[in-house]
């Protein structure tokens, strides 16, 4: 179990969000005189402690660059959290070796730094979040086929799904609460309605409909474009150790977070999609069965898993930002008004 604010929290939920909203703003490091920058330095014998600064930024994220130029990108963390980001540190490794380029936490981390504070350390990615182009959706595209082919034949899918369960168990249970009147979260009735509008919830997130591992969290600040090479990467699979979906909503998400959240042009989101899932088409070993539901569908129903989420975290005493509610009812929203766009993605290939 997790401790948060003095409250021991499940591990099947959410982290805290890294950032406010669907697309975080630029982000820019300068020098960090905090306390966890004091501490920080104890671990190094010199150079410089940098802090990521950013309107939207929320989480603990540092730099440190040594007296010969070497960049490590940190990550402060409680202690009771560190197994998550060392379980899905195994996912990456067994990506890595697969020629899947992620973010590993070097050796000699997790350290203690003060309190029940941890420590990360990872090599430093010089890269770029992506624009809307045609060119880094190809990349993005291409990344993620390769990513599911690689994440399918991984050796611990069996402990991902029982994981994935158990959450879908927490799932359930919540969703029953809300059914018979729990009144947690700023819009409990708009909770019921969702419920009410997805009867196929459940049956949609089935990990016996072609599900696989997933990375689960392919939000815009989690694939990086790299300066040198133009291709994409993936970082941070802390959710991956629960994830094991059909892979369309791993690809609904993509178009959701990185064409619907940015373009309101509808020729240039049929563009810009066809290109994402041509590229991502190009990397699978087979396209039977890719888009068994229905895109709009898929968007809907992540949206209200992740509301049923947040309306457990609120009932363990946990603060949930009225921004995280906001965000979850409008991308449902969303994905009701872009029904028949969505529809169309499926016949532009």
């Amino acid at each position: 179990m997790l401790l948060y604010a003095g409250v021991m929290l499940n591990p099947l939920l959410p982290n805290i969000p890294a950032f406010v909203g669907v697309r975080p703003d630029k982000r820019t490091f300068v020098p960090a005189i905090d306390q966890n920058a004091n501490m920080i330095m104890k671990v190094f014998a010199s150079g410089q402690i940098y802090k990521m600064v950013s309107e939207s930024a929320k989480n603990k994220f540092y730099k440190h660059i040594d007296t010969k130029g070497k960049e490590l990108f940190l990550k402060v963390v409680p202690e009771t959290d560190v197994s998550r980001y060392l379980e899905a540190n195994d996912i990456c490794k067994y990506l890595q070796v697969n020629d899947v380029y992620t973010n590993l936490i070097i050796d000699g981390y997790p350290q203690h730094i003060y309190g029940d504070m941890m420590l990360l350390a990872s090599e430093y990615v010089h890269g770029r979040l992506a624009d809307l182009t045609i060119e880094d959706m190809k990349s993005i595209g291409m990344l993620v086929g390769k990513l599911h082919v690689v994440l399918r034949n991984l050796p611990d899918r069996k402990l991902i799904a029982d994981n994935t369960r158990e959450r879908m168990n927490l799932i359930k249970r919540r969703a029953e609460l809300v059914k018979n009147g729990s009144e947690y979260g700023p819009q409990p009735d708009r909770i019921r309605e969702m419920l009410i509008q997805e009867p196929k919830f459940f049956e949609m997130l089935s990990l016996e409909k072609g599900s696989q591992p997933l990375h689960g969290d392919l939000n815009y600040g989690n694939i990086l474009i790299t300066k040198n090479s133009g291709s994409a990467i993936v970082l941070d699979l802390e959710d991956a150790v629960h994830s094991q979906y059909h892979p369309e909503f791993e690809l609904a998400f993509l178009i959701e977070r990185f064409i619907l959240a940015a373009e309101t042009d509808t020729e240039n989101i049929k563009k810009l999609s066809k290109a994402l899932i041509s590229s991502y088409l190009t990397q699978q070993d087979h396209t039977n069965d890719l888009f068994p539901f229905p895109l709009d569908a898929c968007l809907r129903v992540l949206s209200l898993r992740s509301v049923l989420l947040l309306s457990e975290m609120e009932e363990k005493g946990i603060y949930v930002d009225s921004d995280e509610w906001h965000k979850f009812f409008s991308l449902f929203d969303k994905a009701v008004k872009h029904k028949y766009l969505l529809e169309e993605m499926k016949f532009i290939i």
